[in-house]
């Protein structure tokens, strides 16, 4: 299937070292990009304190991310998350029998899916975006927040560092006592979090950029392989036959 596609999109370059060097040049990477139209302009009431927006499940890091809530309540008593998502009933019920367990559990807003706008407008009215997923290569919710003018705390994944340059706080893998610290001294320090989320403009653009230089380059190759038809479109999966890669926990997936 590789020998056939004319190109291969790839959702962050650090996917690229599984191509051999003949491939290279047919190698695009294309980031995702946040709807800006949907986040409110207007400053919003700081009603919430920290928000944790992702499908419940393990790779996401909620699951380890209790254990940090406990911590930042240690540090900050009475401060409160309120949790974006769903997941698999059974995760979801154990979630938050861990989180009784943990003695937390009066301190987390369980809000279920959201999106869209009403997403956004949480986002606004929020101090602090945590992103604690444990293996990942794009993720969209920390470039939401950042667009949402919050700033980030997230684990130092090496894929992530081609995405999220600035405008985040990034601690070890794992590290949940740092994790909590750091939370824990964004809420307390407002001038801090502010010059954190100041690049945020760079993050919300990102995708854009992303996309106007993968492009230009594929619409070259569809010129030169005659289809032509994509010359004033985006670039379409069915005309170049692109294959896309996405990375896992055990390696990578070519579908």
């Amino acid at each position: 299937a590789r020998r056939r596609a004319s190109a291969f999109v790839i959702t962050n370059d650090s996917d690229r070292t599984h191509f051999p060097k003949s491939f290279q040049e047919r190698v695009f990477p294309f980031y995702g990009g946040v709807n800006v139209d949907e986040i409110p302009s207007a400053a919003a009431d700081k009603t919430r304190d920290v928000v944790f927006c992702g499908r419940l499940c393990a790779q996401k890091g909620i699951w380890g991310f209790l254990d940090v809530w406990r911590r930042v309540l240690d540090e900050a008593p009475g401060v409160r998350l309120s949790v974006i998502g769903n997941g698999a009933p059974e995760f979801e019920r154990a979630l938050k029998e861990k989180a009784e367990a943990l003695g937390v559990a009066d301190s987390v807003d369980w809000l279920g899916y959201v999106n869209g706008e009403a997403k956004y407008a949480i986002y606004r009215s929020a101090r602090v975006f945590v992103h604690p997923t444990v293996f990942d290569n794009n993720g969209m919710v920390a470039a939401e927040a950042l667009c949402s003018g919050l700033p980030v705390v997230m684990y130092d994944l090496p894929p992530l560092r081609h995405v999220y340059t600035t405008g985040c706080v990034k601690v070890p893998r794992g590290d949940k006592e740092r994790f909590a610290h750091e939370v824990a001294q964004l809420l307390s320090d407002s001038a801090r979090a502010r010059r954190c989320a100041r690049s945020r403009t760079d993050e919300c653009s990102q995708g854009l950029l992303e996309l106007a230089r993968a492009r230009a380059p594929l619409l070259r190759l569809a010129r030169r392989t005659g289809l032509t038809a994509a010359r004033n479109s985006a670039p379409s999966i069915p005309i170049f036959g692109i294959i896309c890669v996405g990375k896992n926990r055990k390696g990578v997936k070519i579908r």
